[in-house]
């Protein structure tokens, strides 16, 4: 019985770690994303565009290279070209 529920109580902690981690992070995107166009200057929202597109994609590309350190595998980046394709569009 002690097992089960230790399984439950498992399960709920990942449910409301899960659960809070998506709030927050749809919380910040809101909060950063107007923020950032709150302004009438379309030159300096595209720039803003660019700067985050931009942020993203080399952010990217550094996670997925310490992915494959720590993970011990080498792989070129033509295999996560799949991934990038979208951003670069």
């Amino acid at each position: 019985m002690s097992r089960f529920l230790s399984r439950v109580a498992y399960a709920c902690g990942t449910f409301g770690h899960d659960f809070f981690y998506a709030m927050i992070g749809t919380y910040f995107m809101i909060f950063v994303t107007s923020n950032l166009f709150n302004t009438d200057d379309t030159s300096y929202n595209e720039y803003m565009l660019f700067v985050l597109r931009n942020f993203s994609l080399t952010h990217s590309l550094v996670i997925l290279s310490i992915k494959q350190k720590l993970d011990g595998v080498n792989l070129n980046l033509g295999f996560f070209l799949v991934q990038l394709l979208p951003q670069l569009l």
